[in-house]
């Protein structure tokens, strides 16, 4: 039971600790999985569309 916190002098339970964000993120395997689909699909997509729009204009 060391995992339990102990209560205070008043009989209290101390307040739990936020989780970080990080932690949060890293023990969550679908927000991994859709991460990593999302930031590559995002950034081929931006860099496509800057790829195409500095194409020169065709004048025959």
């Amino acid at each position: 039971m060391a995992d339990q916190p102990r209560p205070t002098q008043e009989g209290k339970a101390p307040p739990e600790e936020k989780v970080p964000i990080g932690q949060v993120i890293f023990d969550d395997v679908f927000l991994l999985l859709m991460f990593g689909l999302v930031v590559p699909t995002a950034f081929y997509l931006i860099w496509s569309l800057w790829h195409v729009s500095v194409i020169p204009v065709f004048h025959p």
